[in-house]
């Protein structure tokens, strides 16, 4: 069965005479700054604003199969030409045939990190995954993540890693599991967007795989471990290697993609623990027919093993963590939620005082 790309439900009843909507929107259409520049596109920052009237749509037809083919071959056609303009537009970022030897090799090396880090099972993040989701959240003031970052002198995401170490720790505790010298491995989504894609949807995100240091006990430690390994991350251009393997596959054909996808998912895979990502939003209020949107909570599905995912949106003064969950695995979500504010709580009274 064919599942819709964007899907909206609106959600009523709810108290004080609010009301939510909730929007699904398959990662191949846009990734979350991509959103975000959407929906401030759709909502308002006045709440007087007068909507324009409805402007006519009509869709295009649905393709023919000999449209399809047609489509086939000219991207055939015009392969040889695309390449080579990738490859002139990268000498052209790049200046110098030196640099492109330096890009080259920091890519490579970049791949060669994220193919060496194999994460180790643990026994509720990671295993067989059912039909059925739970899901929770948490909140906290963003002021107080900008805070701790002044204070320890690292990037308001480094304080959330850290949070959701600190957070990961308290749970596996409470489970009986034991945490020490523990380390999680998370993929994070890195946003590779610039102001020339401002405006345009699709896909402008590669991803680094960093070590959660869930051992460590003490919270200034772990965001110290935190800061250090992104920044040595960023350093070691994993995040542009894998932007490279995953642009190269804009050059191979479909067949090739889904024998490709489906070996993979037969194989299963052992490089993450769980998902943390974290995306920036509007510090300002929104409004949608004259009403000011309250909150912008994230949902982050699973998959592939990965029983946990955590999705991280600020808006307005506020950081929102939205937590999903395998239903029969992970029982205790609001358990988990619950340690995320209490670690930030923790992390803000060692670094603040």
């Amino acid at each position: 069965v064919d599942r819709p790309l964007w899907e909206m439900w609106l959600v009523e009843g709810m108290p004080d005479d609010q009301w939510a909507i909730i929007t699904k929107t398959h990662h191949a259409m846009i990734d979350g700054l991509a959103g975000n520049e959407l929906m401030e596109t759709v909502l308002d920052r006045d709440p007087t604003a007068v909507r324009p009237p409805p402007s006519s749509w009509r869709p295009q037809p649905q393709p023919s199969t000999l449209d399809l083919a047609g489509a086939a071959a000219g991207w055939a056609l015009t392969l040889p030409v695309e390449l080579t303009r990738a490859a002139a537009t990268a000498a052209q970022r790049l200046g110098d045939p030196a640099s492109v030897l330096r890009s080259g090799a920091v890519r490579a090396l970049g791949l060669a990190q994220a193919g060496r880090r194999v994460a180790q099972p643990t026994s509720v993040l990671n295993g067989p995954i059912g039909p059925h989701r739970r899901w929770g959240w948490a909140s906290a003031e963003l002021a107080t993540a900008k805070a701790i970052k002044d204070a320890a002198g690292c990037t308001v995401n480094d304080v959330v890693l850290a949070a959701i170490a600190g957070a990961f720790r308290q749970y596996l505790q409470e489970r009986g599991e034991p945490v020490d010298d523990l380390v999680l491995r998370s993929l994070v989504p890195v946003s590779i967007r610039t102001d020339a894609h401002r405006g345009a949807l699709g896909n402008q995100v590669t991803a680094m795989f960093a070590d959660l240091p869930v051992g460590v006990p003490d919270p200034l430690e772990r965001l110290a471990a935190v800061a250090q390994q992104m920044a040595d991350l960023k350093a070691s251009g994993m995040a542009v290697g894998i932007e490279s393997m995953l642009s190269a596959a804009d050059y191979v054909p479909a067949t090739l993609m889904t024998l490709g996808a489906r070996a993979y998912v037969r194989t299963g895979q052992r490089v993450v623990n769980a998902v943390t990502t974290n995306i920036p939003g509007p510090q300002f209020p929104l409004h949608l027919l004259g009403r000011r949107m309250l909150t912008m909570t994230p949902y982050i599905p699973i998959a592939e093993s990965v029983r946990i995912s955590i999705g991280i949106a600020s808006y307005d003064g506020q950081l929102a963590f939205g937590v999903t969950g395998d239903y029969d695995a992970v029982p205790d979500l609001d358990r988990l939620c619950e340690a995320i504010g209490t670690s930030l709580d923790e992390l803000a009274a060692a670094a603040l005082g």
